[in-house]
């Protein structure tokens, strides 16, 4: 079966049992928690870097998961019954978490002067940006009988998750010194 995309519906459990009764198979409701991807529309960003302690900075997103899929990197290239992705479309997730710079958009930053003392940053670039989040997701499986099948995701949920591409997003500025400021 080839893989394919849902649109997320309200999870109706007690409408889908209802309706199981009058149908012939079986129902059935399983629950998972999966390695998947989320592509969230960031809503506002923040960096999260005290330039005086020496520790990696990251980016506070808030946002909005549209879109999340099996990771097939991580060995789950599906959901759940052949389903490859659920968008969410009209009312995607809320999501808010702590984004880490890979180390080759870290080196990115260091060398366009992140770490120098008048270094300007600037993350406006992030609003309305996409990003593709690795996550784990709570994925809901419905079935009654073979035909019908339903797959939701209830919740996604990222652990200092690192965003490739992250730094091309981020602006930073080192004004020129001038006399005097040596």
């Amino acid at each position: 079966m080839a893989a394919r995309v849902q649109k997320a519906e309200p999870l109706t459990i007690g409408a889908d049992l209802v309706k199981a009764r009058g149908l012939p198979g079986r129902f059935s409701i399983t629950r998972d928690v999966l390695q998947a991807v989320a592509q969230v529309r960031v809503t506002g960003a923040r960096l999260v870097w005290d330039r005086d302690r020496n520790w990696r900075p990251g980016v506070h997103v808030d946002g909005e998961a549209v879109r999340v899929s099996g990771d097939p990197m991580a060995g789950c290239p599906v959901l759940g019954y052949g389903v490859a992705a659920v968008d969410h479309g009209e009312s995607p997730i809320p999501v808010d978490f702590t984004a880490a710079f890979t180390d080759a958009d870290l080196s990115t930053l260091v060398g366009s002067g992140f770490f120098s003392r008048r270094a300007d940053v600037d993350l406006s670039a992030l609003v309305g940006a996409v990003l593709d989040v690795p996550c784990t997701a709570a994925v809901v499986e419905e079935s009654v009988g073979e035909e019908s099948a339903k797959v939701s995701v209830q919740k996604v949920d990222f652990d200092g998750p690192e965003v490739n591409g992250l730094a091309t997003l981020v602006a930073v500025r080192v004004p020129a010194e001038g006399p005097g400021d040596a």
